[in-house]
């Protein structure tokens, strides 16, 4: 059986910070033409000789300013 390769062109990450008993979902409101004014994950695109685990690393940095996190996948995302 040979495996196919699959390349993705985009990373989606949810922020969750625990508070007391409860965890707390970081969103951010969109200001660009496109979703504007949508309450979003953060998200981009994966550049050149990337990782998808860099971009998400990358996405976070630049929307929001916080370079100190732990990364988990989810291991499945469906779109409809």
């Amino acid at each position: 059986m040979s495996e196919i390769p699959i390349r993705c062109t985009g990373v989606a990450t949810v922020l969750l910070k625990r508070i007391e008993n409860e965890y707390k979902v970081l969103l951010l409101k969109r200001a660009t033409a496109v979703l504007r004014d949508a309450w979003c994950y953060i998200g981009g695109g994966i550049e050149k000789d990337e990782s998808a685990w860099e971009a998400a690393l990358r996405e976070i940095k630049e929307e929001t300013g916080i370079e100190k996190v732990t990364l988990y996948t989810s291991n499945k995302l469906e779109k409809i």
